[in-house]
């Protein structure tokens, strides 16, 4: 019988004490355990911090060696695949929460739960957790969020003084802010189906500032609401031409060169925005919610997580080491090489005080929680591709709502069957 798994990614953000950083107890001082450690986030950090880091952990844990192994993300994945599949797979790896489902299938790691259990380890200080089955299998290194941009003179200029908060604000906005003389538009979004993350960005992300749910079951009331919003954008010719086959960096142009007033987009393209137009004045804010919704607004994400290999000889060893990359100061100084927000909802980031607007992402992110219910799903890119094209049929007048939400389940059911 085929299993079918349950993702559920639980985000906590209440304070929390920061926990001691002990030695391995394990480790003695006669003998050398080498931990590997894969990940892709040393190349895309500042020169020699991840070495530091590990330098320092190895200073202060005698008979413990971490053997980095870092290379770029296309790399790590491709190993991470043949790793899962014969198990070889490093003692502790940085792993993309989109891989999580697939591994776990194949059994290649570790539940953490024990782990967890046995260091009375306080779970709230961590902003995210991939849950498979029940048990905690990643957590959230590095955060990445999706909030709302908007152009603030646009809105100025459209007697807007206020950032739309639901649906129907949000569409009543749009209309103000669209001139199709000016060639400018409400809204933009990306359904390319190349590349579907807009399913996941400009899509989900709506359901999930809500606090619903889409995955794995997207025919439900939640994602109706949105898909209806969509619908009646473009029926209403707020959305810039063009978005079923655009990519994630056409909406970044489209807002630089002020073809459309607002985005929901990956606060790590705000440097970008700056750079392409310095002149452009923006600001950011929580992605509009369902008009009768009142909690708070959930933001989009992508991560860097963390995880422990199955075949580890040393899973107390690697699970030590977790412990410490996820501590709150060492979780900061990764943050800061990328700014990214910690994992660690106690890590203080230097990168957010040195910007307004980082300043504000930050406050956003730490009040108002984060999810991505395609953390942990299988073959995430492809349900993805599914709901584009189900959601494409609908906006050319192929199928209702319903129909393109039913369709979008049949698909997806097959994918979680295999």
């Amino acid at each position: 019988m085929k299993k079918t798994f349950t993702i559920l990614t639980i985000v906590l953000f209440s304070c929390a004490s920061i926990f001691a950083q002990g030695s391995s107890e394990s480790a003695k001082a006669d003998e050398t355990i080498t931990l590997e450690f894969m990940q892709w986030w040393e190349p895309e950090m500042a020169p020699g911090v991840m070495e530091a880091i590990c330098s320092e952990y190895e200073a202060a844990n005698p008979g413990i060696k971490i053997k980095r192994i870092s290379k770029p993300y296309s790399e790590v994945q491709s190993q991470v695949t043949i790793g899962a599949a014969s198990g070889t797979l490093s003692d502790v790896l940085g792993c993309d929460p989109t891989w999580i489902y697939n591994l776990v299938k194949q059994d290649a790691v570790q539940p953490l739960d024990e782990f967890m259990s046995a260091d009375n380890y306080d779970e709230s200080q961590l902003a995210s957790i991939s849950v498979l089955n029940g048990k905690k299998y990643l957590i959230n290194v590095e955060n990445f969020i999706y909030p709302l941009f908007y152009n603030t003179d646009m809105f100025e200029e459209a007697g807007i003084s206020e950032v739309p908060k639901t649906h129907s604000e949000f569409i009543s906005a749009a209309e103000k802010l669209t001139d199709t003389s000016k060639n400018q538009y409400g809204w933009d979004i990306s359904l390319s189906l190349q590349n579907p993350t807009g399913i996941q960005n400009d899509i989900m992300s709506l359901v999930w500032a809500s606090d619903g749910s889409g995955v794995p079951e997207p025919n439900n009331e939640d994602v109706a609401k949105v898909f209806n919003l969509v619908k009646t954008m473009n029926d209403k010719g707020l959305l810039v031409p063009g978005f079923m086959t655009a990519q994630e960096q056409d909406k970044v142009e489209h807002f630089v060169n002020n073809r459309c007033a607002m985005m929901v987009d990956s606060l790590a393209h705000i440097n970008m925005i700056r750079e392409r137009n310095a002149d452009l004045n923006f600001d950011i804010a929580l992605p509009p919610v369902a008009d009768d919704y009142s909690g708070p607004h959930i933001l989009d994400m992508a991560a860097w997580g963390i995880t422990i290999s199955k075949s580890s000889e040393h899973p107390q060893e690697a699970w030590d080491f977790v412990k410490y990359i996820m501590s709150p100061e060492i979780n900061a100084r990764i943050a800061d090489s990328v700014n990214a927000f910690p994992g660690n909802i106690n890590g203080d980031p230097n990168w957010v005080k040195e910007d307004a607007l980082n300043q504000k992402a930050f406050a956003l992110y730490k009040d108002n929680g984060v999810r991505n219910e395609f953390q942990g799903a299988p073959e995430a890119n492809n349900l993805m591709r599914l709901m584009s094209e189900q959601l494409q049929a609908m906006l050319n007048g192929k199928q209702t709502v319903s129909q393109a939400l039913e369709n979008t389940s049949d698909a997806w059911a097959k994918v979680y069957a295999k």
